[in-house]
């Protein structure tokens, strides 16, 4: 199968809105702008773009980070979109984007192999011996296993969670911003070997 980014084109995660016009040529560019890719390729494609318009769309282009890669696409939760503070809870006012990304997942589930769900904390002050930071990262990641199987019906089977703790920083946990980054919860999708 041919390599889709080969290039390493990786799509901004916050831009302008686009025109149909403009997606169109994001997919091309997504796929190395070859007419010969498969279907499945162009499928792939197309569910990043419906991912990425459905989060802007919502107004959270801010909020959630969105990857392309060669075979995966992720969504990047910040730290107060899903959930309360330090709580596995999940706010109310996350279910319905939520809803809407795993009926996105739903629809193009014959495309994917599996959903890797991850949950991250941040680090604040002296490190302990607890393992608060642990739990709460895993809880985390199996509220949003829980919400997609049972609010989206997306199958168990094909999905897994982590809890990483504080030990996958993507900022600086000695300042806020930095540790803003840190606490999230990542959903991978990964493309089916073939499609």
């Amino acid at each position: 199968m041919p390599n889709l980014n080969s290039c390493g084109i990786s799509f901004p995660a916050h831009s302008p809105r686009r025109s149909k016009g403009d997606a169109g040529r994001d997919r091309r560019r997504g796929s190395g702008g070859l007419d010969s890719e498969s279907e499945g390729a162009d499928a792939f494609d197309e569910i990043y773009i419906r991912l990425k318009d459905k989060i802007t769309n919502s107004g959270y282009e801010d909020d959630i980070v969105l990857e392309r890669g060669d075979d995966y696409i992720q969504l990047r939760f910040g730290d107060s979109v899903l959930f309360y503070p330090d709580s596995a809870e999940m706010r109310p006012l996350s279910y319905p984007i939520l809803q809407e990304i795993g009926d996105i997942l739903k629809s193009v589930e014959d495309l994917t192999s599996s959903i890797e769900i991850g949950g991250h904390t941040a680090t604040i002050g002296a490190t302990t011996t607890s393992f608060f930071a642990w739990e709460l990262s895993s809880d985390r990641a199996i509220s949003v296993l829980k919400f997609l199987s049972r609010s989206c019906d997306l199958p168990q089977e094909i999905m897994s969670v982590a809890g990483y703790s504080k030990y996958k920083p993507v900022g600086d946990n000695r300042h806020e911003d930095g540790r803003k980054m840190n606490r999230r919860v990542e959903i991978k999708i990964i493309r089916k070997p073939g499609a």
